[in-house]
């Protein structure tokens, strides 16, 4: 399962590739963050978090949508975010939830997107490429071999 927030649009298109590649399904997380509301997933596996960083960590409201969802016991979670030069802190924060909710904690990775993709370049030069002819093979050979997405938590355990 590949649960997303997108404020623009970049943490959708990563997350939708993401669920293409692993043949998982895909859940928008904005209805249940917009009205504060959270969900029952029931799905046992692995589950995926995409999100942007805004100020070096993922929305509050996104980690607070995670905090108050229900899902099965035995998850595996993996985070990703999407960013313009990396994710500051963001497993600081990621790791901490996955605890609390307790999952099994599989690391946090980045997709660094040049500036605001989706809703700049996309907008002002749709004649001349499309968001497809972006390089995403070193991303999706990681996550087809989900044991070898890079993770940034060492030492926080």
């Amino acid at each position: 399962m590949i649960i997303y927030f997108s404020g623009t649009g970049n943490s959708r298109f990563v997350a939708k590739e993401i669920a293409e590649l692993t043949n998982d399904k895909l859940c928008d997380s904005t209805e249940f963050t917009r009205k504060g509301t959270s969900a029952v997933f029931t799905e046992p596996g692995t589950y995926v978090f995409v999100s942007p960083v805004y100020v070096s960590a993922p929305p509050k409201v996104f980690l607070d949508f995670i905090r108050n969802s229900v899902f099965p016991s035995q998850v595996r979670a993996y985070f990703v975010m999407t960013c313009a030069g990396g994710m500051g802190g963001s497993p600081e924060y990621c790791l901490p939830v996955a605890n609390e909710k307790g999952f099994v904690y599989l690391g946090t990775a980045q997709v660094v997107m040049p500036q605001n993709y989706i809703a700049f370049f996309k907008f002002l030069f749709i004649n001349f490429f499309t968001v497809k002819n972006m390089n995403f093979k070193p991303f999706r050979k990681r996550i087809n071999n989900r044991s070898e997405v890079p993770t940034y938590h060492d030492g926080l355990d």
